[in-house]
């Protein structure tokens, strides 16, 4: 039924969780793990580094690796920079995925009020089903 599945990650938990449960659900269909890189981080990072290039560089390398040492063979890896929701979403429509699998933190007060949840924003924007995994906690 699914044959092509996004799966952000923030190598959370709750991201872990979602990875796992995209590999042992659809274990047939093709998996791109994605990491969004957060403007404001590099931002910040260039703010106290004379090349901005090399330290956006390193950093997308570095990111990377983190995601091909996550990844098992067949599994595409992608990293982007951007706002996490949006970025997710054009990657969906990009590579054409039938189905997003993502975590979700399941914060609340404050924050969640005014910023909604990464998860929250991308189940409501997607044109294409997405699947929520919360982090298990035993």
């Amino acid at each position: 039924m699914f044959s092509r599945i996004l799966v952000p990650t923030d190598f959370s938990g709750s991201a872990d969780a979602a990875l796992a449960l995209a590999r042992s659900h659809f274990p047939e269909a093709q998996r791109c793990l994605l990491h969004v890189v957060d403007p404001q981080r590099l931002a910040s990072s260039a703010m106290s580094s004379v090349s901005a290039g090399d330290d956006r560089r390193a950093l997308e390398a570095a990111v990377t690796a983190q995601l091909e040492e996550l990844a098992i063979e067949g599994e595409g890896c992608a990293v982007r920079v951007g706002p996490a929701a949006e970025t997710i979403l054009e990657k969906a429509r990009a590579w054409d995925a039938d189905l997003i699998v993502m975590g979700t933190h399941g914060r609340t007060g404050i924050a969640h009020f005014l910023n909604g949840s990464v998860a929250e924003q991308v189940v409501r924007h997607a044109r294409r089903p997405v699947l929520i995994e919360h982090e298990r906690k035993e």
